[in-house]
């Protein structure tokens, strides 16, 4: 009875032992599949972010400082030309009040009324309408809203610490902000410059064809 109680014991120890082992190559398994996860998570998390020289974003972002070089050059040629339109404007208005009086368009209205009558009287007062109309518009030229530049004080170590490519990307869309805000506001000044041209050249047309008519 004895030795059968001890080959029970025996046999009791060896199973408990085998499922220890077995418990125990499991977990190992289990740990190894886990690291591998992780590892393989962690492969996947850095291959998301390209390398910049995989990519074209060097190139954009030289045809973005490009742009926005276009577009600050274009509010310059702007303002330049209307200065000199603003200059046309200051000679056409001194010479029109010493050979077209004021006072003579208005005695036109007094006089009987013919149709030479009715073209001077009109070219009269296209002569100062033109010269406001461009004196107006070259102005509003000059005084269009301020264009928006990158803000210098965004600048911080948090961005100077950033990934290369998420700070080139960055800069990217904040030049592509400004260029639209440029862009925009410098189609306004063409069509006030234009404007403005229009204006002088019915002024200077105006007093040719107005100083051409006698009576």
């Amino acid at each position: 009875m004895e030795n059968e109680n001890t080959t029970n014991n025996l046999n009791v120890n060896t199973i408990e032992s085998t499922v220890s082992t077995s418990n125990g190559m499991h977990s190992n398994v289990n740990n190894s599949s886990n690291s591998h996860t992780v590892t393989n998570a962690s492969q996947i998390r850095v291959s998301d972010t390209p390398d910049e020289t995989n990519t074209a974003i060097i190139e954009y972002l030289d045809i973005v400082k490009s742009e926005y070089e276009i577009e600050r050059g274009k509010k310059e040629s702007f303002e330049n030309r209307a200065g000199i339109i603003l200059a046309l404007i200051s000679a056409l208005f001194v010479f029109a009040i010493d050979k077209i009086l004021i006072s003579d368009i208005i005695n036109l209205f007094t006089v009987n009324l013919t149709f030479l009558v009715l073209l001077k009287l009109i070219f009269g007062i296209f002569v100062y309408l033109g010269l406001a109309y461009a004196l107006i518009y070259a102005f509003i030229t000059i005084s269009a809203r301020k264009q928006d530049n990158f803000n210098i004080e965004s600048i911080d170590m948090l961005l100077l610490s950033e990934i290369r490519m998420n700070a080139l990307a960055r800069l990217i869309l904040a030049y592509k902000k400004i260029i639209l805000c440029h862009r925009e506001i410098n189609e306004k000044r063409a069509k006030s410059y234009k404007n403005s041209l229009y204006g002088s050249i019915v002024s200077i047309l105006s007093i040719v064809i107005y100083l051409s008519l006698k009576w």
